[in-house]
């Protein structure tokens, strides 16, 4: 998959391992690959916390609007049980559907969170909707004790997202600059990897297809990848605001040693078959 460019594909075939007759073959649709800018990947990572962020603050404003319903619940004359706390059960097992939803998305920055989120899916938030469903059928001074069980719950569950709120403010911060530390590495080794392939390229023989393409795309995404240190430097901001000396030095000093122009240079002499000179 390494070799393959942006705009080819390629099909799964499978066939099952039937002794006799005629083997049952399927084929997928076609899997096309595309490539993504580093500032793209930037941009998308960025999008994608701040989506998880929006979606976090919606399920603690709803939790906080079911614990208040029942804190009200409580404090007040019984009436239509089954109406009343039926409404904070639908409320609580939308807010546990959704915190499914969020927690079946791969996101990498989920990560962060998942621990959290996931402990509160299976825990309280189940819990929760138990004690719900059994408040309508039991008596008053059960129910009260219940409500009183229902209300912990709900309070450990809005602790939980307002922790996992926190730990994502805090990955927040440091998106950008542990972004950068990932791209420069891998960077980093798709040089060292093309550097390698060069090498073992012999004496007049053919360099491989693929590997201009693979040394100019490098050049681009290094293009980005010192963009997005200087917008740091320009940006920077909380704990990403001492980091921005450190990448707006690499990227002055990759300037310096003309690393894209040395790319670019070795990308044409790979497309001139002059593997010697790419070295």
């Amino acid at each position: 998959l390494a070799k393959f460019e942006p705009g080819r594909g390629l099909r799964v075939v499978a066939e099952d391992n039937c002794a006799s007759g005629i083997p049952q073959r399927t084929v997928s649709r076609a899997v096309v690959f595309t490539a993504a800018s580093t500032r793209q990947l930037l941009d998308q990572e960025r999008r994608d916390l701040a989506s998880l962020q929006d979606s976090l603050g919606q399920l603690i404003e709803r939790q906080k609007g079911a614990l208040a319903r029942t804190v009200k619940q409580l404090g007040e004359v019984p009436r239509d049980a089954a109406k009343e706390w039926g409404g904070i059960r639908d409320e609580q097992r939308a807010v546990r559907d959704d915190t499914g939803r969020l927690l079946a998305v791969p996101l990498p920055a989920l990560d962060t969170v998942q621990p959290i989120l996931e402990t509160a899916w299976k825990g309280p938030m189940f819990d929760v909707i138990g004690l719900l469903e059994r408040i309508p059928g039991i008596d008053i001074p059960s129910r009260r004790q219940t409500g009183q069980g229902v209300l912990d719950q709900q309070r450990r569950i809005l602790d939980m997202l307002l922790r996992a709120e926190s730990a994502l403010a805090e990955a927040a911060r440091h998106q950008q600059a542990v972004s950068l530390l990932a791209l420069l590495d891998g960077l980093v080794k798709e040089q060292a990897a093309i550097l390698e392939a060069t090498r073992a390229v012999p004496a007049k023989a053919k360099v491989p297809a693929e590997l201009p393409g693979r040394q100019d795309k490098l050049s681009g995404d290094l293009a980005g990848f010192l963009d997005a240190c200087r917008q740091m430097a320009r940006q920077g901001q909380g704990a990403e605001r001492d980091f921005a000396p450190v990448a707006l030095a690499v990227a002055d000093r990759a300037d310096t040693l003309r690393i894209k122009s040395r790319m670019l240079s070795a990308a044409e002499a790979l497309e001139q078959q002059a593997a010697a000179t790419a070295l």
